[in-house]
């Protein structure tokens, strides 16, 4: 399983970004942390096609950079089932040049958007101080 943090900022929520409601009252949220598998950022899909998600751009630039090859060889087509199968090969972790610089204020938008369904299948831990 691959993670990435996501910052709370105020600038985010100056821009109209949100943050995910807290349960409790008083504690503030300062980030999240976003996990995926090879299914997905939800265990359900990667969120490809969506204007928030940097990885229909990246993902294809990774491999273009590569030749078409990620590992050993294995060549992977440029849509979200390549990196289906680029994940499930053992390379949840390498997702860094893809996601490393995900724009934070589409991030924030990302996590608002979809931040309860990826709560609710464990895919978001919430950091509070």
């Amino acid at each position: 399983m691959g993670q990435i943090y996501i910052e709370v900022d105020a600038k985010a929520v100056n821009n109209g970004i949100m943050t995910l409601e807290t349960s409790g009252g008083g504690a503030e949220e300062t980030g999240y942390w976003l996990y995926w598998n090879g299914d997905g950022f939800t265990g359900t899909g990667w969120y490809f096609n969506d204007p928030n998600c940097p990885l229909s751009e990246t993902w294809p630039a990774y491999l273009e950079k590569n030749d078409g090859k990620c590992e050993q060889g294995v060549e992977h087509s440029a849509d979200a089932q390549g990196l289906r199968e680029h994940v499930n090969a053992g390379h949840a972790d390498d997702l860094n040049e893809m996601l490393g610089a995900w724009d934070f204020f589409k991030k924030s938008a990302f996590v608002g958007q979809y931040g309860a369904n990826l709560e609710d299948r464990g895919c978001l831990d919430r950091i509070t101080a």
